[in-house]
């Protein structure tokens, strides 16, 4: 029996309702099943005879099948059964009974009577007797005659009640049942059904195998109040001797309760294996979302619980997950936020000794919630022997995350304990993990609890970086997820749990995908098709089929991925696999290394020219700027020469001068007029004779502003003077004097006129002028050649200094005192900062500082001159008798010229 891709929806009843009555092949005097109780059937069915109906007696040649629903109306029905050719004896035997059970002591119980033969006939006798109390209603009852009579006597009740029997000739015929007969519901679509989305009853010596597998149950059953409902689960499965149950791929959403399975056997060889893979639980309310029961309690039913996702189910009054009386596997199944009585149950054989444990394992338990009062616990262990490992419980909200419930009645059971260990429990310490288990050590009636070792953390759990049921792929976890929705439903979910839909680049991961999905699903065809995203078709709906995306109907129901990344990294090239993807990128990368090499090569370039452009003009400017101060000197030194100068004063003050230093010249014109003098122009400075006497640098730059100059304004600070005259003490040689301090421990000259802009006052070794002329001479052997290009040409001041007038000799001087005698009669006058003339008062200050006799020769006579005065005495103004001047000529008493002292930066 195929029901594929229908559409059941609204209907008053139950969506799809099946009954399978196969009956017994065998005449044994019980039944290898138990007769179904209720049932929900509707009135007048095909191929079912009506005890009550109007034709009294029927003929059968094999098998025919009785019934009788409840109703409002009590009933007293006789049926009478005669073999064909009046040969074979009859049985009958109950494939379902459940009559009204009255609880009133007055009247008569509802009943169901056989007799052996007809029953008008007195000769026939009374089979048995049976009524909801009798238990016998397992039964074959025979008829020794071809003829069988039923009477049924039965008060008004509900639909509910009723039975169904079979009546058969004997010895029975073989039926024909094939072991191999299928009842498959795949690819339809249940929903809004009053009582129900599927009643599946089966009682039998074989039962078909059922597969429900692909379908959408959604919105089934109804509330009354509290927790009542109009059905026991939206799938209800009550099956016996059923070889195979396969429920795989079902989408179980917003319904009251989700899967019950009710399972029994006669036997090993009849027993259930049950198959629930990748299926979806969510938002189911009231019920246990999935309850599997075997009904005895031998070990013959065994449940496979595999890859299942079970989250925001609600059961205020029932444990959300039970596993009673069965042989469960429960592995790789994701258990999320989900709140009931308790979360899972696991029980069942409380008198039997497994030799097969009931296992949980890999399994993640994520922020659940119980709601019941004296043990919110996540797992109930009711069962000796049980196995947990390597699951996740992650569960704050909690009491509990496992509880034991023992529920035997003989202690030898007690010594088998329940084995958890290897397992995370959210917890790292052996006290917290001890907190998280209810057991023996709590309480002593209860079973023990094995829980060590224990995991640290959850790293050995994971796939990688993937809770149970997520599996990595890539650098991400998926999940398949078999439940068929619509595009935007599986997107709607994904995102609902904080996950999305996956992205494919390319077609680089479609392989790895398709590996992925052989893993999940057991019976994964190559033309099974996914809901995935690709990243070049993001408004359109996409579907993964076969290492291929395409473009598919957006309400077309199919399977799904949920992605999530638990850990988040960055990865800078997520197309390493693509050979092709990573040769375009390496091209346009080299491609755009090499734009740049060349872009920073032109602009090195471009500064380097640039350098070389402003040197170049810097050069220019230098040498236009030396040749205007060359001329400008030239001229100056020419007139000088001509107003009674001296060619080696003046060659000294083209060394020592700068145009912008004109203060100088000012004060001295000022203070001595002459008017046979010619003004003069500031020269440009050039090296000094005497630098390297002072420690100076050898180079100097023509384009600096000479500093060589004293400011003479009153705003000049003491605090210029002192760090210029510490400059000068550390520049003082083995050749510059130290004169010592005078008495009152006050020094003369004071610190502040020891700076760069006034002459140092300390004399050579001697005080002789000769001695000091020699000195400089011996200094200018080490002349920094360098400077020869810039000093004047000595032909063209031989050619000037020639056309000067010629002085007349000088008379001979008197000797005249010695630099030591002159400076053992020094008077100091600190408040001016120079030496003090013999007669102080006689004229102003600074004719005393700027007095000169340039204008006309004095004789020469001892007087007090001061220490600068001889430092820098020279004999530019005198001429030999011969009238022709000579250079380099030592110093005497009478070619000493009685100029003050220079102002220089020496």
């Amino acid at each position: 029996m195929n029901l594929l891709h229908n559409d059941i929806q609204n209907s008053l009843g139950v969506g799809i309702n099946i009954v399978s009555l196969s009956g017994e092949g065998r005449e044994s005097e019980e039944s290898s099943f138990t007769p179904l109780k209720e049932l929900n059937i509707p009135y007048n069915l095909f191929s079912l005879v009506d005890i009550c109906d109007t034709q009294k007696e029927i003929r059968i040649e094999e098998r025919i099948l009785l019934y009788y629903k409840y109703d409002n109306h009590p009933i007293n029905c006789i049926k009478i059964f005669r073999s064909d050719y009046n040969i074979k004896p009859l049985g009958l035997r109950f494939l379902q009974f459940h009559l009204f059970n009255s609880t009133v002591k007055y009247g008569i119980p509802d009943f169901i009577q056989m007799y052996d033969g007809d029953i008008y006939n007195i000769t026939s006798k009374l089979i048995d007797t049976v009524t909801m109390t009798s238990g016998n209603s397992k039964r074959l009852f025979r008829s020794t005659y071809p003829s069988l009579s039923i009477k049924l006597f039965s008060n008004g009740a509900s639909s509910d009640h009723g039975f169904i029997a079979e009546v058969i000739t004997l010895p029975i015929s073989a039926i024909g049942f094939n072991r191999d007969v299928q009842h498959n519901i795949s690819s339809s679509i249940v929903s809004n059904n009053q009582l129900g989305a599927v009643l599946y009853n089966a009682a039998g010596e074989v039962n078909p195998i059922v597969t429900i597998e692909k379908n959408q149950f959604k919105n089934n059953c109804r509330k009354f109040y509290g927790n009542f409902t109009t059905c026991k689960a939206a799938i209800d499965m009550d099956i016996q001797n059923t070889q195979t149950v396969y429920f795989r791929g079902n989408l179980v959403e917003r319904n009251q309760g989700g899967l019950y399975i009710k399972a029994d056997s006669r036997g090993s060889a009849t027993s259930l294996r049950g198959w629930i893979y990748n299926n979806l639980f969510v938002n189911n309310s009231n019920l246990p979302t999935l309850y599997v029961e075997g009904r005895k309690s031998s070990p013959y039913q065994e449940v496979t619980i595999y890859r299942n996702y079970f989250t925001r189910n609600y059961a205020q009054y029932h444990n959300n997950i039970i596993l009673r009386q069965v042989v469960s596997n429960f592995t790789y199944n994701y258990v999320k936020r989900n709140i009931g009585l308790q979360n899972l149950e696991v029980s069942g054989f409380d008198k039997v000794r497994l030799n097969i444990y009931q296992t949980t394992s890999h399994n993640g338990f994520y922020n659940n919630f119980a709601v019941f009062r004296d043990s919110r616990s996540t797992v109930v262990a009711g069962t000796a022997g049980q196995h947990y490992v390597d699951n996740i419980f992650f569960n704050p909200d909690n009491d509990y995350e496992m509880i034991t419930v023992n529920r035997s009645f003989t202690f030898q059971l007690w010594d088998t304990k329940i084995d958890a260990a290897n397992n995370y429990w959210g917890v790292n310490t052996t006290l917290a993990v001890r907190g998280r288990i209810r057991d023996q050590s709590d309480d002593h009636r209860l079973l023990e609890v094995m829980y060590e070792p224990f995991y640290m953390n959850n790293r050995t759990i994971l796939d990688g970086k993937c809770p149970p049921g997520w599996e990595l792929v890539g650098e991400t976890c998926y999940m398949y997820i078999g439940a068929p929705m619509t595009f935007w439903e599986a997107k709607s979910f994904c995102q609902a749990d904080n996950a999305s839909v996956p992205y494919l680049l390319g077609n680089i991961n479609y392989l790895p995908v398709y590996d992925f999905l052989r893993r999940q699903h057991e019976w994964y065809l190559y033309s099974d098709k996914v809901w995935v995203q690709h990243i070049d078709r993001i408004n359109e709906c996409t579907i993964f089929a076969y290492q291929t995306v395409e473009v598919e109907d957006c309400n077309r129901r199919s399977p799904f991925i949920c992605e999530i990344d638990p850990k988040v990294s960055i990865r800078i090239l997520p197309l390493a696999d693509d050979i092709v993807t990573i040769s375009v990128i390496s091209s346009f990368a080299l491609a755009i290394l090499l734009i740049i090499i060349v872009i920073a090569c032109w602009w090195s370039k471009s500064k380097y020219r640039q350098a070389q452009r402003l040197e170049r003009r810097n050069s220019i400017r230098q040498s236009l700027h030396s040749l205007r101060s060359s001329t400008r000197s030239t001229d100056t030194l020419t007139k000088k020469m001509i107003s009674n100068g001296s060619i080696d004063s003046m060659e000294k003050s083209t060394y020592s001068s700068s145009i912008e230093d004109t203060q100088s010249y000012d004060v001295y014109e000022a203070h001595n007029p002459n008017p046979n003098f010619v003004p003069t122009i500031e020269y440009h400075k050039s090296p000094g004779r005497f630098d390297n006497q002072y420690a100076k640098p050898t180079t100097y730059d023509l384009a600096y502003k000479n500093e060589g100059f004293r400011d003479n304004s009153t705003f000049a600070t003491n605090s210029n003077y002192q760090s210029r005259a510490e400059s000068v003490q550390d520049n003082a040689t083995d050749e510059t004097p130290i004169m010592p301090p005078e008495e009152g421990g006050i020094s003369y000259p004071p610190s502040e006129y020891y700076n760069d802009d006034t002459l140092p006052l300390h004399s050579g070794k001697s005080d002789s002028t000769l001695d000091l002329k020699r000195g400089i001479e011996e200094s200018n052997k080490g002349y920094d050649p360098t400077y020869k290009r810039d000093r004047p040409d000595p032909n063209l001041l031989h050619e000037l200094k020639s056309k000067l007038p010629q002085k007349p000799p000088t008379p001979p001087t008197k000797h005249s005192p010695t630099y030591s005698e002159q400076l053992d009669n020094l008077n100091y006058t600190p408040d001016y900062n120079t030496v003090a003339l013999a007669h102080p008062h006689d004229r102003p200050q600074s004719m005393n500082i700027l007095e000169t006799d340039f204008d006309e020769p004095v004789a020469p006579k001892p007087k007090t001159r001061s220490k600068s005065e001889v430092l820098l005495e020279t004999n530019f103004d005198y001429t030999p008798p011969e009238g022709s001047p000579l250079f380099n000529h030592p110093i005497t008493d009478a070619s000493r010229s009685k100029s003050q002292p220079l102002e220089t930066a020496m």
